[in-house]
């Protein structure tokens, strides 16, 4: 919910998801949940289909995509093995997790991490370049 407030997400859009896999072992009910968001990959394959050069890599590794040069062509979107990018179905612009870079340049966590009451979400703090 913290992402969906921070980005204004509508129904439908969610930059980070929680997977919930059940595994009954011996009538044992064991629940784990894994949380899928964008890895902001090494070798992007959504940088590489972005027509519009919408899509960059700055200098700390974080994928971010510039909407004011996306064009809503969609390429990014069938282009990500991870299913993490997504259209504004108003603005017609790509959007994504950010990793919330902004928060991590001033010294903040993302904001997923912030709001997770059980301490689940971590973030592991690498030196910034810029």
């Amino acid at each position: 919910m913290a992402c969906k407030d921070k980005h204004n997400l509508p129904v439908g859009i969610n930059l980070i998801l929680i997977q919930e896999e059940e595994l009954v072992k011996e009538s044992v009910v064991t629940m784990t949940y894994h949380a899928k968001m964008c890895p902001q990959c090494e070798d992007p394959q959504c940088l590489k289909a972005c027509q519009a050069n919408a899509i960059y890599k700055d200098n700390n590794g974080f994928i971010l995509i510039d909407e004011r040069k996306c064009i809503g062509c969609g390429n990014c979107v069938t282009s990500c093995p991870f299913n993490a990018i997504f259209i504004y179905p108003e603005q017609k612009k790509a959007i994504k997790c950010d990793g919330c870079v902004e928060e991590i340049k001033n010294g903040e966590m993302p904001c997923c991490v912030q709001a997770c009451p059980m301490n689940c979400l971590t973030y592991e703090n690498k030196p910034l370049n810029d």
